[in-house]
């Protein structure tokens, strides 16, 4: 039998408990479901909780918001993540540039957090992207109404 470890699995469990609990399942049945494909029973109580977490963020009782909330979430544990990361990348070039070219904080600053970008997405398409904004900025600038 499959034992469900870490926030993924408990995410799939409790998404599991959601779904099953729409389609109209009694809790006792919900739960010895779980147990049977997971080889976890979670109280009937806490899948109780997890459904009334889920209807309080939510209107919409096909589970799809729920499934958007759970990725949300994850990708706010990410963020500092890949703040991190990019600061780890752009940091050291930046000063780089601001030492060994002579140019402004400000350009230096910019010129990394760009390099920083063609690295993630390759240098043709980089550059294809610069110039496709170029020929459209003026296009793109929002007017105060």
């Amino acid at each position: 039998m499959w034992h469900a470890t870490g926030l993924r699995s408990i995410q799939y469990i409790r998404a599991k408990a959601i779904t099953k609990r729409y389609q109209g399942r009694e809790w006792k049945e919900i739960q010895a479901g779980i147990a049977e494909k997971f080889g976890v029973k979670p109280s009937i109580r806490q899948m109780q909780k997890w459904f009334e977490d889920y209807q309080g963020t939510t209107d919409d009782p096909t589970g799809v918001k729920y499934v958007a909330k759970v990725i949300e979430d994850a990708a706010n544990l990410a963020k500092p993540l890949a703040q991190a990361k990019m600061m780890a990348d752009v940091m050291p070039l930046w000063l780089k540039l601001q030492e060994e070219h002579k140019i402004s904080f400000s350009d230096a600053g910019w010129m990394a957090f760009l390099s920083f970008f063609e690295a993630q997405i390759g240098r043709e398409d980089f550059d294809r992207i610069v110039k496709n904004y170029l020929k459209m900025r003026d296009q793109l600038i929002q007017r105060p109404t």
